[in-house]
């Protein structure tokens, strides 16, 4: 059986469309219906109903369950020749979050490209299951996040263990406290008392897992909060933040590097300061899927993540 037909059947599966499918695969409609003809002809029945509307046939929803078997089964086998060969190509999937990436692919990629110049690589954004799904149907070959995952089939390699942090807009410190200079010194070294800022106004990323870390951290204290704005980014809540709007958390990563426009302003830089509670402590980690083949590309990858993450400092900011 032809895996470029299979290809391409996938992809008009997933479409419901001949002409968005022809599209994406930059063929004519003509060309991806001869493909799909000859598919069909092998398979010996109609794969696809195109009247009223276009929609699979119960044989073309048994072809694709497993055609994407296949599929992937080519592409590891090729990926595995190629290692066995010594050849330096081929391509790697990686998946993160949006504020992940921007944090984790410009410290790791540079360094990769350069080493591995003809390995291409492809990056997915997204949100934490729906990138785990990806990976356990073979379209990432890792994943960048944090353990532990809802699947028991994804192995891990931890990266970076760092601890949740409350960020304090200077404005605000100065307000609250008598003596801010005295108090930011005692929290940096101390961890910070989240009941000493119990009262003053916070923004918070409307959900996902450092919002539920926050929500059962808060709710073990017995407070309350204050909540004067909810925003789905987190950069965009950072920068809130450090223009006095409100008190946020960070994990240490995200503050370690240039997302805020007034960053080079030292009396606008926010107090940051550690919240040490082991529940709000995680591991960064790589991903993979422990039942398909890890490529020499994917694994080199790894090495050269722990290499960099390696001298990455931690504790307070």
């Amino acid at each position: 059986m032809n895996f470029i037909n299979l290809k391409y059947f996938l992809v008009v599966a997933q479409e419901m469309s001949f002409t968005k499918a022809a599209e994406k695969l930059y063929l004519s409609q003509q060309s991806l219906s001869g493909h799909i003809k000859r598919l069909e002809a092998e398979c010996g029945t109609p794969l696809f109903e195109r009247s009223p509307k276009l929609r699979l046939t119960y044989a073309g929803i048994c072809v694709v369950r497993h055609a994407k078997q296949i599929i992937d089964l080519e592409s590891q086998m090729s990926l595995q020749l190629a290692d066995i060969a010594g050849l330096r190509r081929g391509h790697l999937s990686i998946g993160t979050s949006h504020t992940r990436g921007r944090i984790f692919l410009p410290q790791v990629l540079p360094a990769y490209i350069q080493r591995y110049p003809t390995i291409e690589l492809i990056t997915h954004n997204g949100i934490s299951d729906e990138l785990e799904q990806l990976l356990l149907d073979g379209d990432l070959d890792l994943l960048v996040g944090f353990s532990p995952f809802k699947s028991t089939c994804i192995e891990t390699v931890s990266i970076l263990d760092e601890q949740l942090c409350l960020v304090v807009p200077v404005n605000i410190m100065e307000s609250a406290f008598p003596n801010p200079k005295s108090a930011a010194v005692y929290f940096s070294q101390n961890g910070a008392d989240i009941s000493a800022f119990a009262a003053l106004p916070f923004i918070m990323v409307k959900q996902g897992r450092i919002r539920n870390m926050i929500d059962r951290y808060l709710a073990k204290h017995q407070i309350d909060p204050k909540i004067i704005l909810e925003h789905s980014d987190l950069e965009t809540l950072l920068e809130l933040s450090v223009r006095g709007i409100g008190l946020s958390f960070c994990f240490e990563s995200y503050l370690r590097q240039p997302l805020f426009n007034v960053k080079d302003q030292e009396d606008s830089r926010p107090y940051v300061f550690p919240l040490l509670d082991p529940e709000l402590k995680s591991t960064l980690v790589l991903a993979y899927h422990q039942k398909r083949y890890l490529s020499k590309a994917a694994k080199d990858f790894i090495a050269l993540t722990q290499e960099i993450f390696s001298d990455v400092p931690l504790g307070p900011v």
